[in-house]
C-alpha cells in the first residue's frame, strides 16, 4: 500500500483487515477518520502497528478500539514513528446494511 497523505484503508466493510501503511518510521502525525454507514447495532476497529508490514504475528494496538456508529466520524490520531500501521475490524459490524470505513492522513508526501 503506498504512503502518502490519504489512503483509503477500509471500504464500507463489515469484517477484515486493511492494507499496510508503511511508513518506516517516517512521519510524526498520524489520523484515522473511521465512519459508519446504515443502520450499525455493533461493530469496532482496532488500530495496530508492528515493525514490518510484512510481519504475520500478532500486532500490537496503537490505540483503544473505536465503537463504530452510523452516521458519525470518530478520529484516532496518532504522533510518533512507525513501522507499519493497519486498521482492523475487531468486531464485526452488525445492522441493516451496516458497515465500516477508514481513512488514513499523515504529513508524509508520497
Amino acid at each position: 500500500m503506498p504512503l502518502g497523505n490519504h489512503v483509503k484503508l477500509l471500504d464500507a466493510v463489515t469484517t477484515g483487515t486493511s492494507g499496510v501503511v508503511g511508513n518506516n518510521g517516517r512521519g510524526r502525525e498520524h489520523v484515522f477518520y473511521i465512519y459508519g454507514a446504515g443502520t450499525v447495532s455493533a461493530g469496532a476497529v482496532q488500530i495496530e502497528e508492528a515493525h514490518s508490514g510484512s510481519y504475520s504475528g500478532t500486532w500490537d494496538a496503537a490505540a483503544s478500539p473505536v465503537t463504530v456508529v452510523s452516521g458519525t466520524v470518530d478520529t484516532v490520531r496518532l504522533t510518533g514513528c512507525y513501522g507499519a500501521l493497519r486498521a482492523r475490524v475487531s468486531t464485526t459490524v452488525t445492522g441493516a446494511g451496516g458497515n465500516v470505513s477508514v481513512e488514513y492522513f499523515s504529513n508524509v508526501a508520497e
